[in-house]
């Protein structure tokens, strides 16, 4: 009788602990999004007023079109991001700089040197950018440091 607890015992731990590697091993996906295919990060048609900023380093595509935004903002870089859909949204500004606000203030990230015209780039490697059939009043702002 005690060996079939210590039997049981040890199903259960081995369930538990290969259901915990393998939910561990997983990547979170934001809300109203689908992480089907790795390094693809698709909240395209989502509902989404607002940019999830829980994306993981490993995501080099990123399809935020057919939504709701009125602004893209990034606080933090995204190294190995590639390529960009934001098309059918209400974007009217887009910057490729970083930015953050500090006491109701809009500050965006300086180079070292302090030249005003450089700033921290959230997606250094951008090869695609699709905007299209948003309300952009100008080519997006941005250069690399």
């Amino acid at each position: 009788m005690a060996v079939q607890r210590w039997s049981f015992l040890a199903a259960v731990l081995l369930l538990a602990s290969l259901d915990l590697w393998c939910s561990s091993s997983s990547p979170p996906c934001p809300k109203s999004c689908t992480c089907q295919r790795a390094p693809l990060l698709n909240c395209s048609s989502s509902g989404l007023s607002s940019v999830p900023q829980l994306i993981l380093d490993s995501i080099t595509e990123l399809d935020l079109s057919h939504n709701f935004l009125s602004s893209v903002t990034f606080h933090q870089p995204h190294p190995n991001l590639t390529n960009l859909w934001l098309g059918n949204n209400s974007i009217p500004h887009l910057s490729l700089c970083i930015e953050r606000t500090v006491k109701g203030r809009h500050l965006r990230f300086r180079s070292e040197t302090g030249s005003g015209s450089r700033c921290l780039v959230w997606a250094p490697t951008l090869q695609l950018l699709s905007a299209e059939r948003n309300q952009l009043e100008q080519l997006p702002e941005g250069e690399s440091v």
